[in-house]
């Protein structure tokens, strides 16, 4: 059998429930040459029951005796993938019907890009959109060397992972993986070294990608860990390819954000005032740690520490003017009116 133009791969463990929605949007792509494996990472779900429902001469279902951790899991992807180009997508996202047609255009056309991501939809656990486009971009982006990595640091301009097309002789060439080492920022630290190269990076500012954002998350439990590791592996990136110029930037955005993230766990009761004051004290260690903490930072601190409630609300309502600003501003509109 020739093999197909592009790997599809959905790592999974026990994500039954969203699963059967991630294959079928996978089925109703515009592109037709391709292939799904399914890597089953040993769920203990009915994620098998699940799988056995499709009939698909391009899908093949593969079912690890043991649990090798997910990283490791989106690596064998990468082995048993046959395509000229590759996604490691997420098992409870949703693809749109064209996300693959056009990423294959890109690739096809333009032999200097080696990896082409999308913007993405936010969705709730029920598939009700939560923000329509996760990054506010209106044109496609073309990353030079070391220009994702600035643009990462700088501007959070990011590559989604599961809309992340890959082209496999790349990283066949130059021995690049997925390091489990680095955690939860994995992918993050793989498009940095692609960024190293002489290589292009695009990305889509449309979305092509629904990504469910729901409790059952790695990310989501434990995303103060993400982050902190997120800004490890920046500032050894930045440090060991001559950066320097991006470190004192780095220093100050990484530590004001990471105290963020704790005194907001420590008010919605995701850490008591033990987790918090240890966590702070090893966050002091962290070689990219800055004591240049913002206004808003120390605003934060002290209404945290005085008024809690206060700090609680002020909390909500930010994330109520990140989710909604549209309807904000209507609404603002028509009281002015």
């Amino acid at each position: 059998m020739e093999n197909p133009k592009v790997s599809i791969i959905i790592p999974t463990y026990n994500r039954a429930n969203y699963l059967e929605q991630a294959i079928n949007s996978v089925l109703a792509q515009t592109f037709q040459d391709y292939e799904l494996v399914v890597l089953d990472n040993a769920s203990t779900d009915n994620t098998s029951e699940v799988v056995r429902k499709f009939r698909d001469e391009r899908f093949q279902y593969i079912k690890n005796e043991i649990n090798i951790g997910p990283i490791n899991n989106f690596n064998k992807g990468l082995k048993v993938a046959r395509g000229d180009f590759v996604i490691i997508f997420h098992d409870d996202d949703i693809m749109a019907p064209e996300l693959v047609e056009e990423e294959v255009k890109i690739l096809n056309e333009n032999e200097d890009v080696v990896l082409v991501a999308s913007n993405v939809e936010l969705i709730d656990e029920k598939g009700k959109t939560i923000q329509n486009k996760l990054l506010s971009i209106d044109q496609d982006i073309i990353f030079e060397k070391y220009e994702y990595i600035v643009k990462r640091l700088k501007n959070d301009i990011l590559l989604p992972c599961p809309s992340v097309m890959l082209r496999k002789n790349f990283l066949d060439v130059n021995n690049l993986i997925f390091e489990s080492e680095k955690g939860p920022a994995a992918d993050t630290y793989l498009w940095f070294k692609i960024n190293l190269s002489d290589k292009l990076l695009y990305l889509v500012s449309r979305p092509l990608l629904k990504y469910r954002i729901h409790s059952g998350q790695d990310s989501f439990r434990n995303d103060y860990y993400v982050w902190l590791s997120h800004f490890r592996i920046s500032h050894d990136i930045i440090a060991n390819n001559n950066l320097y110029h991006l470190v004192p930037e780095l220093k100050i955005r990484a530590s004001n954000f990471l105290v963020k993230i704790l005194f907001v766990q420590y008010l919605f009761n995701r850490i008591d005032k033990d987790n918090l004051k240890n966590a702070l004290y090893n966050l002091r260690k962290e070689k990219f740690w800055s004591d240049k903490l913002t206004l808003d930072t120390k605003i934060l601190i002290l209404l945290s520490q005085n008024f809690p409630k206060l700090a609680k609300n002020l909390v909500l309502l930010r994330r109520i003017v990140r989710k909604y600003p549209a309807f904000l501003k209507r609404i603002f509109r028509k009281e002015m009116e």
